[in-house]
């Protein structure tokens, strides 16, 4: 019984390997599209960037920068919880006032805020946060985090870019898939990580 489950394991660490499909836009999206976790009350960290050019290689930030944000990040309660967000320094502000709102709830996290409205320098980096979750999960299992906009009424403008101009309707959300695999199979799916990081380290 626990060799045929092996197999649908292998297929999801081989979706690791795979490039993200290409966008087109801004995106908000988690730093990888998959996250290996071993068991239960397992703690991890995942980190959430922006491209303000989905269509070009690599992560670009806006060429007039971003001014302000508010995000969600979600997963299944049963599966994992959502412990903490930590936002980069030059957003972790809400108005005249340092610290973002960082609101926590059941398999929910959400971060608001804005730059330094003092300084008033548009924000120029590709990352905005870490949360940190627990997994709640026990192998086999997979699930998925999903990021999205938040807001505090429906007509609420959040994405707002250096000059001013509201960017809400540009943006796009990733999501990762998280995989609790069995014990043996973590194993073989370590090996093979070794395997291709040492395949991808002499192509370079």
């Amino acid at each position: 019984m626990r060799a045929t489950s092996l197999f649908p394991a292998l297929m999801m660490f081989l979706l690791v390997l795979l490039p993200a499909a290409p966008g087109h836009g801004i995106t908000v999206q988690f730093d990888q599209s998959n996250f290996v976790v071993a068991q239960p009350g397992e703690p991890f960290d995942v980190d959430v960037v922006f491209d303000g050019d989905d269509g070009t290689p690599g992560l670009q930030p806006l060429p007039e920068g971003l001014h302000s944000y508010s995000w969600e990040i979600s997963v299944d309660p049963a599966k994992a919880s959502v412990d903490g967000i930590t936002v980069e320094p030059d957003l972790d502000f809400l108005g005249f006032a340092a610290g973002a709102r960082i609101t926590l709830g059941s398999g929910t996290g959400e971060a608001k805020g804005n730059t330094d409205q003092v300084a008033f320098i548009p924000y120029a980096g590709t990352d905005f946060a870490t949360v940190s979750l627990t997994n709640l999960a026990t192998e086999p299992d997979s699930y998925v985090l999903s990021l999205s906009i938040a807001r505090d009424f429906p007509s609420e403008d959040v994405f707002i870019d250096g000059n001013g101009a509201v960017r809400d309707s540009e943006i796009n959300f990733g999501t990762a898939l998280v995989i609790v695999p069995e014990p043996a199979t973590l194993g073989l799916i370590a090996l093979l990580a070794h395997l291709v990081g040492a395949r991808r380290a002499r192509r370079h």
